[in-house]
């Protein structure tokens, strides 16, 4: 059996809901099952603290057997009264204990009568009677499944007598998780048939727009490339397929359209190709004939350049003897021209040792001269130093004056100022004798620089005579070096005509080699015009098969309708 797309999509999504809605539910359901079991097993202890509570406003007093019956203070317990008003308010099972024994209860048998006289289970009967804890949990209620909780009844010496049972029965957890499944099992029916009308919808219009795409490629297909694509306004992968359905028939429309346009062009080219190959056929025949008349113009030519030849060799030969002469002048002046610049060279020696002496004896002029402001320096040095110690000792005399006002106290201290004077006057003694030398040297520094300032004077004019004889043997070396520059010229001018002689011979020989050569080679090129004639008739030939072939190509282009 062959199934569309929209049923395999409806099949695979309708079973995925079904699946998931029906894990979830599950889940759901056993999850709030739970959950009443919990809340019930959460209520049963304050429903026994009620029914403790009722017991003892409407039986005060202490829990007792006599004469093998319960008694509470001074009730015997074994009316279902009590019980019946605890299960109403609670709306639980409620059952009192003498030992193992129910003697009042809202339990039922199987027959609808009351469970008066039936043992408790003995899980049950271990924990609460013979350990005397309190049972919580899942317990078989005359074989009904109940959520329990069972106390410990004790007397007043504390003894286990008896037990107190409150009761949920499972049964009614399990109707209405029951009615509950029922409901979200319809609902899920429900759920089912609304989602496959909504994915039918969906699938529908979704599909609709796949099979225009699909009539539309049937029909370009079949050649029919004038058909509208309408453009989809939705941006989804079924968008995305007719927009790009649109562009690939439009690019094939220009194809075809282009492919017709370049038949009909190339059917044209071909025809004029055939015109051109026949006026090339005829115009190498021309040609032929024009390269015979070519042939016999070379065999003269080659004659008269023989005599050229001639000619040229003879002027050569005279050429030569003249570069020869103009060679053995060039030397000679040569020789003047190198005499001339080993003058020039001792003069630029001589030039540059005056520069050095010049150099060295500014040089020093210049230390003198900084000798001569270090003195200056030095003197106003020593004039603080002489005006420090003219201070320190006024200083000190001021000191033996207030060491003398002091008395016997103060004779130390005219001790140390006198000592203080004494160095200061030393100290003005030595300066007076170090500024008395830096006269004398200022003096001698003077005289120096006088002698420094004649050396350079003499150097200068030194140099300024070298530079005149320099200047000389300049003037000489430029007139030998144009002599020698000029004879170079009518040299090299003798040579390059001999050059150019022998170059014409060897061009002129070059020539007649060529025209030779040309002579041959128009007899070869008669040959290949007279094969490229039969060439251009082969040529003349393929397009005109190359017409039959557009002409089919056209016939194919044709059957699609643009």
């Amino acid at each position: 059996m062959k199934f569309s797309i929209k049923a395999k999509l409806i099949v695979i999504i309708v079973t995925l809901v079904l699946v998931s809605t029906s894990v979830i539910t599950l889940f759901a359901v056993e999850t709030f099952r739970n959950g009443m079991v919990t809340v019930a097993q959460e209520k049963l202890p304050s429903d026994l603290a009620m029914s403790k509570y009722m017991i003892d406003k409407l039986f005060p007093g202490e829990w007792a057997i006599k004469d093998n019956k319960l008694y509470k203070g001074e009730s015997i317990l074994n009316s279902t009264d009590i019980v019946d008003q605890i299960g109403k308010l609670a709306h639980d099972n409620v059952t009192i204990f003498q030992g193992n024994i129910r003697v009042a209860t809202n339990v039922k048998n199987a027959d609808g009568s009351r469970a008066v006289g039936t043992k408790v289970s003995p899980a049950v009967e271990q924990a609460t009677l013979k350990e005397g804890k309190t049972y919580t949990g899942e317990a078989i209620v005359v074989g009904v499944k109940n959520q329990t909780i069972y106390e410990p009844i004790k007397d007043q010496q504390g003894n286990i007598i008896g037990m107190l049972f409150i009761g949920v029965p499972s049964s009614t957890i399990d109707s209405f998780i029951s009615q509950l499944t029922t409901k979200v099992i319809m609902f899920i029916i429900l759920e089912l048939l609304l989602s496959a009308l909504l994915i039918w919808f969906i699938v529908t219009k979704t599909l609709r727009r796949l099979h225009r795409i699909m009539d539309s490629a049937e029909q370009v297909a079949k050649g029919d490339l004038s058909l509208e694509i309408q453009q989809a306004n939705e941006h989804d992968e079924f968008g995305q397929l007719s927009s790009s359905f649109h562009v690939m028939t439009n690019n094939l429309r220009h194809l075809v359209r282009s492919v017709q346009e370049s038949s009909v062009n190339v059917a044209k080219s071909s025809d004029e190709m055939s015109a051109i190959t026949e006026q090339s056929a005829l115009a190498s025949s021309q040609i032929a004939a024009a390269i015979e008349k070519v042939s016999s113009g070379s065999e003269k030519q080659v004659s008269a350049i023989a005599d050229t030849v001639s000619a040229i060799e003879q002027l050569s030969a005279s050429t030569q003897q003249v570069a020869a002469s103009s060679n053995d002048i060039s030397l000679l002046t040569v020789q003047t021209a190198q005499t001339t610049d080993n003058g020039q060279e001792a003069i630029n020696k001589v030039i540059a040792q005056m520069d050095s002496i010049h150099n060295k004896t500014e040089l020093v002029q210049q230390c003198v001269q900084k000798l001569e402001e270090s003195s200056d320096q030095v003197n106003k040095i020593i004039n603080v130093i002489t005006g420090i110690t003219e201070q320190t000792n006024l200083l000190a005399l001021n000191a033996a004056i207030e060491a003398a006002r002091a008395g016997q106290h103060g004779k130390g201290f005219a001790v140390v100022a006198d000592e203080v004077r004494k160095l200061a006057e030393q100290s003005k003694e030595a300066a007076q004798q170090i500024s008395a030398l830096i006269q004398e040297n200022g003096v001698n520094i003077q005289k120096a620089v006088s002698a420094m300032n004649d050396e350079v004077n003499d150097v200068l004019e030194g140099i300024n005579i070298v530079d005149l004889a320099g200047k000389s043997f300049l003037e000489i070396t430029e007139l030998v070096q144009q002599i020698s520059s000029q004879i170079q010229e009518i040299s090299s001018t003798t040579q390059e005509v001999a050059s150019g002689t022998g170059q014409i011979a060897s061009s002129i020989q070059e020539i007649e080699r060529i025209s030779q050569d040309t002579a041959d080679q128009t007899q070869t090129v008669s040959a290949a015009v007279e094969e490229q004639v039969a060439s251009l008739e082969q040529i003349n030939s393929a397009s005109k098969g190359l017409s039959s072939m557009i002409q089919d190509l056209e016939k194919n282009v044709n059957s699609f309708t643009i």
